[in-house]
């Protein structure tokens, strides 16, 4: 039996990440993990960095250009950006990102033979779950 998929996928990707500090002794490229930093607004309001991230990659999905660079720059004027793994609170003005639409087409063919079907069968049994393995598709029924 021969499993065929095609998938286009539409993937929104930063390519650049620039933040602007208020004082400039920071290195030209600081690694920063996007995971453990939040940004402090004026108002006291803390949102995790990866919110940034995320409203980029929607405005790269929502513009629907593909292959073209869109740069962002999101204004946090008296804003803070707080490291949460070592305290450390850096004041900044704003967070600029580049990126683009990548379009991605992937076609895969697996092929499944007798022994996939009955190790397949076999596993079923023992989650309690039930597969039926035809020539035209596999339907599983929990």
């Amino acid at each position: 039996m021969v499993v065929r998929t095609r998938c286009t996928i539409l993937r929104p990707e930063i390519l650049s990440t620039i933040i602007d500090y208020v004082e400039e002794v920071h290195k030209e490229k600081e690694e920063i993990n996007i995971y453990s930093t939040t940004v402090r607004l004026p108002n006291g309001d803390q949102i995790p960095f990866t919110e940034y991230t995320k409203a980029f990659q929607d405005e790269l999905q929502y513009q629907s250009k593909l292959f073209q660079l869109l740069t962002k720059r999101y204004e946090i004027n008296g804003g803070s950006l707080i490291n949460k793994k070592t305290s450390a609170i850096t004041k900044i003005k704003a967070v600029t990102f580049t990126g683009v639409l990548k379009k991605i087409d992937k076609n895969s063919e697996i092929e499944f033979s007798l022994i996939d079907q009955v190790w397949l069968i076999m596993k079923s049994i023992f989650e309690e779950r039930i597969f039926k393995i035809t020539e035209i598709a596999i339907y599983m029924q929990s």
